[in-house]
């Protein structure tokens, strides 16, 4: 069991599951405004959000140093797009 905010708390501390926290609470955030204009995407964002929370809990996704990760995170960081 490799468990992703473990992970990040072990190799960034708090600051690093703050960070986290932040990004998935405004994608969070996002997720739910979509949704209340177009309830396809808002849908589509918001199981995006909730499988990045929990595949987190049982595996370690939050890769450092990682491209693939890099992007998808951006695009939920406030004031993007």
């Amino acid at each position: 069991m490799h468990n992703g905010y473990i992970e990040v708390y072990l190799n960034l501390g708090w600051l690093g599951v703050a960070l986290i926290a932040l990004i998935l609470g405004q994608g969070y955030r996002r997720a739910v405004s979509a949704f209340r204009r177009d309830s396809a995407l808002g849908a589509l964002l918001l199981a995006y959000v909730v499988t990045a929370l929990t595949y987190n809990i049982d595996e370690a996704g939050f890769r450092m140093l990682r491209l693939s990760c890099f992007f998808p995170a951006c695009r939920l960081w406030p004031g993007a797009g």
